[in-house]
C-alpha cells in the first residue's frame, strides 16, 4: 500500500517497531526507502484505542512518513505487558474510511514461529527506519505544511496467540472501531462531494 501525499485523511501504514535507541538516527548512510520523518502530532495524530486485558503495550508511538513521499510507518515499543508467553501479534490501524493490518518483525510477520515474546520483552525490528529531522525543505516535499490538523489514525490490538495455543481477541472494540470510521470517510466524501458539486460565485 503507498501514499503520495498527507493531503488526504487516510494513509497506508506499515509497521516499524524500534526500541528507544533505534529510533534514533544512525550514522550510516541508508537507503531513502528506510529514511523517515516523525510527523507532527498536531498535524496527523495517532490515538491507541483502549483495550482493557490486552497483553500487548505500546509506548511512544509516532507516525513517520518516508522522506522520498512513498510511504508511512508507526513507530515505537510495542512489548508484552501480559504474564503469558506470546507467539503471534495481529495489530490493525484505522482512519477515516477503514482499517487495515499492519506488518512487522518477528511475532508480527505471520511466519513459523517456535520463539515466544515472554512477559516484558519488545518485539524488534528487522530493519529498524532512520529517523532524519523535519527541515523546512521535507515539510514542503512531503505536504506537512498548514496550521491545523488534516486527520488522525487509530491503533488497536486485532489478535494475539499465546504459547499454549489459546488467543486474545477483542471483537468488540476493533468491530467499533471499524464501523465508526466507515461511517467517517462516507461522510468526508459526501461533504467532498457536494463541495466539488457547488457552483462558484
Amino acid at each position: 500500500m503507498k501514499s503520495s501525499s498527507f493531503s488526504y485523511f487516510l494513509i497506508p501504514l506499515l509497521l516499524a517497531i524500534s526500541s528507544g535507541a533505534r529510533i534514533q538516527a544512525q550514522p550510516q548512510t541508508q537507503p531513502e526507502e528506510n529514511r523517515y520523518v516523525v510527523v507532527p502530532p498536531d498535524f496527523v495524530f495517532l490515538l491507541i484505542a483502549s483495550q482493557p486485558g490486552s497483553p500487548i503495550g505500546f509506548k511512544d508511538m509516532k507516525l513517520l512518513a518516508r522522506i522520498d513521499n512513498r510511504g508511512t510507518a508507526v513507530s515505537g515499543k510495542i512489548y508484552n505487558a501480559g504474564t503469558k508467553p506470546i507467539r503471534y501479534v495481529s495489530l490493525m490501524w484505522g482512519g477515516p474510511g477503514g482499517v487495515g493490518t499492519l506488518r512487522g518483525s518477528g511475532p508480527m510477520s505471520g511466519a513459523v514461529r517456535t520463539e515466544l515474546l515472554m512477559h516484558g520483552e519488545e518485539i524488534q525490528d528487522d530493519n529498524p527506519p532512520e529517523i532524519v529531522p523535519l527541515t523546512a525543505e521535507l515539510k514542503e516535499k512531503l505536504n506537512l505544511c498548514g496550521g491545523r490538523p488534516k486527520g488522525f489514525f487509530v491503533l488497536m490490538v486485532n489478535s494475539v496467540t499465546f504459547g499454549d495455543g489459546t488467543k486474545y481477541t477483542d471483537e468488540k472494540t476493533t468491530t467499533s472501531v471499524q464501523t465508526y470510521l466507515e461511517a467517517l470517510g462516507e461522510k468526508f466524501e459526501s461533504l467532498e462531494y457536494s463541495t466539488k458539486k457547488r457552483p462558484s460565485q
